[in-house]
């Protein structure tokens, strides 16, 4: 069986980059052109295994590598659509107004090129979900078995993923080095290998080199973000279970079912309905009730929707200025 060519570091032949360059005034040269497929080719490798590294495994898994090699061939396929769009529709600067024929296809060479850069951005974004999928988990529920546990897990590896840019920073930033020895310090000191190493060598759009600020901005606040809700969560564990009427029923926070239920003594109206549904609560055919999930946002939902008042208000900071309008309390 032959191997693909995408799946050689030199996937492209000398015909190829002689059919570019009979339509450019900027040619090609193979040997560059295959050397920086591989180099590509490296640093996505690379990036991925950094990734999973972050999560704990340390070798590719089968669907990773696939998605990987399906990325590959989408980058191949561009240049060769590359190729063949150029053909269909020759470039003016090229071979000017006047060769420029009815022969020329240039609806065809934008559907061409167009098929070729969406496979490619398929591919990354393939890719991107197999390794989200290999991390932890992307949401943790509050009634999730460990849920501060997984919490703090995921505080924990975002602290190191935090320590680990700011010592890379360092380092690619010292004026005093040279390029071969932050290479080989980013390697021992952060386990970045050398071909990421070198990408985060290269200044981008704004002349910035390493990993850029809102990088680690965005990291320490989801950081910020988990404590408090680990907090949130420990200070939920301690509620107990409480049952509070109103005209017409009950509402219920209860503790180990982790729901705020909403009892109702007969079928409510459909507007009554419609508030509920408006305010999170999903009909329940097996406990006969509208519920959510248990938090402080719930507690106030179900205030809003029934006009109940909790023995202990806990209502959250973000809708604690919200007012109940008379159209949407009950008045039962």
């Amino acid at each position: 069986m032959m191997t693909a060519p995408y799946n050689t570091d030199a996937p492209f032949t000398q015909r190829d980059i002689d059919r570019f360059n009979n339509l450019t005034h900027f040619p090609k040269e193979l040997r560059k052109e295959n050397a920086k497929f591989a180099e590509e080719s490296v640093v996505e490798k690379t990036q991925a295994e950094t990734t999973l590294k972050i999560h704990g495994k340390t070798t590719i898994p089968e669907d990773v590598a696939r998605a990987l090699e399906r990325l590959r061939a989408a980058r191949y396929q561009v240049f060769l659509a590359t190729i063949r769009s150029r053909e269909l529709a020759p470039p003016w600067s090229v071979v000017g107004p006047a060769r420029y024929n009815e022969h020329a296809r240039p609806q065809r060479a934008e559907r061409v090129m167009r098929r070729a850069f969406g496979e490619l951005n398929a591919a990354r974004e393939n890719l991107a979900k197999r390794l989200r999928r290999h991390g932890p988990a992307q949401s943790i529920r509050s009634d999730d078995d460990g849920a501060v546990a997984q919490l703090e897990a995921k505080i924990k590896a975002a602290d190191a993923a935090q320590e680990r840019m700011k010592t890379a920073n360092k380092i690619v930033r010292d004026p005093n080095t040279d390029e071969a020895w932050k290479i080989a310090q980013l390697e021992s000191q952060c386990g970045i290998k050398e071909a990421y190493a070198r990408e985060l060598l290269k200044p981008d759009f704004a002349g910035r080199i390493g990993f850029p600020g809102f990088k680690l901005s965005n990291n320490a606040a989801n950081i910020r973000r988990m404590q408090d809700r680990v907090q949130g969560l420990v200070a939920e564990s301690s509620r107990e279970t409480v049952t509070l009427a109103f005209a017409g029923g009950r509402v219920e926070d209860n503790a180990a079912d982790c729901r705020v239920k909403v009892y109702f003594d007969e079928k409510p109206a459909a507007d009554v309905i419609g508030r509920l549904k408006a305010h999170g609560f999903h009909w329940s055919y097996t406990n006969d009730c509208w519920q959510r999930l248990r938090n402080n946002t719930a507690r106030h939902a179900a205030t809003l929707v029934t006009g109940v008042n909790w023995a202990r208000p806990d209502t959250p900071a973000h809708v604690a200025s919200l007012k109940a309008e008379p159209s949407i309390r009950l008045g039962l």
